[in-house]
C-alpha cells in the first residue's frame, strides 16, 4: 500500500497483530461498503459480512465504534 494510503484491506499486511481495527457504526449498517484494493486505481464493494469475516480471518477482528461527528458536521 502506497504510504498515506487508508484501506480497511491493508490489515492484510500487518502479521504481528499491531494494528486494531476500529469501524464506524454506521459502516455497520449492512450496506455494502467500498474501499481500494490496497491501489488507489480501482475500488472493490464488499458485503458487511464479507468484510467482517475477512478482518477476522486475518485477526483483526474490530472494536465497532460510535465516532464523534465534528461540529461542523462535516465528515473529513
Amino acid at each position: 500500500v502506497t504510504p498515506g494510503s487508508v484501506t480497511a484491506l491493508a490489515v492484510i499486511n500487518d502479521r504481528a497483530g499491531a494494528v486494531t481495527m476500529v469501524l464506524d457504526r454506521n459502516l455497520a449498517t449492512g450496506e455494502p461498503v467500498n474501499f481500494h484494493p490496497l491501489i488507489n486505481t480501482a475500488t472493490l464493494r464488499l458485503e458487511l459480512g464479507d468484510l467482517l469475516a475477512f478482518l477476522r480471518e486475518t485477526g483483526h477482528d474490530p472494536m465497532i465504534v460510535d465516532l464523534p461527528v465534528p461540529e461542523d458536521g462535516q465528515n473529513a
